[in-house]
């Protein structure tokens, strides 16, 4: 499965969620952070 945490969420989650194996992303790290959520949902279906 294949999460993406928006900016509102701490990094540490992200870390939590990839120890048992979640492919974990945060938008913060992907350098969408301020964007608006339909600008990261349409990076997100490609």
């Amino acid at each position: 499965m294949k999460i993406k945490l928006d900016e509102n969420l701490p990094v540490r989650l992200a870390r939590t969620l990839q120890k048992p194996g979640h492919d974990t992303d945060t938008v913060s790290e992907e350098g969408l952070a301020g964007r608006s959520d339909l600008h990261i949902r349409s990076q997100t279906s490609q």
